[in-house]
């Protein structure tokens, strides 16, 4: 699951959200709604952790992302943590 989102927000760099959602729709099988968190997800973390993340796989590119962008993306799916994919 994680390697599908990934790959839907890398495909869609240039398509923004409307392609991110429906990517990530179509190969997870996410509602919109829970599409579009990931999207934000990603985004945020685009903004706030590049650096770490020029290595994707990382553990700081891990770390960075769930300091920084995870909480708000549980606040916006309603999932928990402990449930998002590794």
């Amino acid at each position: 699951m994680k390697g599908d989102i990934q790959g839907c927000l890398l495909k869609c760099v240039v398509g923004g959200e409307s392609c991110v959602v429906k990517c990530i729709n179509e190969k997870v099988g996410l509602s919109d709604n829970c599409a579009q968190c990931w999207y934000y997800e990603g985004k945020c973390t685009l903004a706030k952790c590049i650096q770490p993340c020029l290595n994707p796989s990382s553990k700081a590119c891990a770390e960075c992302s769930q300091r920084e962008c995870f909480p708000d993306c549980v606040k916006c799916s309603g999932v928990p943590m402990a449930f998002f994919p590794p």
